[in-house]
C-alpha cells in the first residue's frame, strides 16, 4: 500500500518528463507543494488521531470512535477552507513568490488545491480503515487510485501537460 501510495504521488512528475519541459515541471512542483498546505492538517491530525482511532475501536467504543472522526473530519475542514479560498481568489500572488514565470501555472494549483481540499476533507479514511481491521480495502483503493491516476496521466499530459497533470491528480 505504501508503495502505490509513493507512486501515485509521484507518477505526474514521471510522465511530466516525458512530454514537458522542465520549467513546466518546475511549474508543476510548485503548486503541488502550494497545494499541499491545503491539507496540512489532515497530516497533522492523522498523527495524533491515528492511536486514537485503534484504541477506541479495539475497546469496541463505538460512539466515541464515531465521534472522534466526526469532530477531526469537521476540524480538518474548517482548518483547509482558508488555504482553499486563499489559493483560488489569489493564486497568482502565491505564485508569484517563485518567480513571474510561475504565475501561468495558476489553473495547475487551482487544480490541485480543490483536489488537496477534498483529500482533507475526506478526513482520515486510510487510518480509520487499516485501524478497524479493512486495510485490504484501502489496499485496493490505493492500487484503484494509482491505476486511474496512471492511465489519466497518460492520456492527459500529452494533451494538455501540467494542466492535465494536475485534473488527473484532482480525479
Amino acid at each position: 500500500t505504501s508503495s502505490m501510495a509513493y507512486l501515485l504521488n509521484w507518477t505526474a512528475i514521471f510522465i511530466l518528463g516525458i512530454y514537458v519541459s522542465s520549467a513546466e515541471i518546475g511549474i508543476y512542483n510548485i503548486a503541488m507543494r502550494i497545494s499541499l498546505l491545503t491539507s496540512i492538517s489532515l497530516f497533522a491530525v492523522n498523527s495524533i488521531a491515528a492511536p486514537k482511532f485503534s484504541e477506541l475501536y479495539s475497546k469496541n467504543n463505538i460512539i466515541d470512535f464515531q465521534k472522534i472522526i466526526f469532530e477531526t473530519s469537521k476540524l480538518m475542514f474548517w482548518t483547509s477552507c482558508p488555504f482553499l479560498l486563499l489559493f483560488l481568489f489569489f493564486p497568482e500572488f502565491f505564485l508569484n513568490i517563485f518567480g513571474h514565470s510561475f504565475v501561468v501555472g495558476k489553473w495547475t494549483l487551482i487544480f490541485l488545491t480543490i483536489g488537496q481540499f477534498i483529500n482533507a476533507c475526506s478526513g482520515s479514511v486510510g487510518y480509520i480503515l487499516q485501524m478497524t481491521g479493512q486495510q485490504k480495502i484501502f489496499q485496493y483503493v490505493i492500487f484503484t487510485s494509482t491505476v486511474i491516476n496512471i492511465l489519466l496521466n497518460l492520456f492527459l499530459i500529452p494533451k494538455y501537460g501540467i494542466l492535465g497533470a494536475s485534473l488527473s491528480n484532482l480525479v
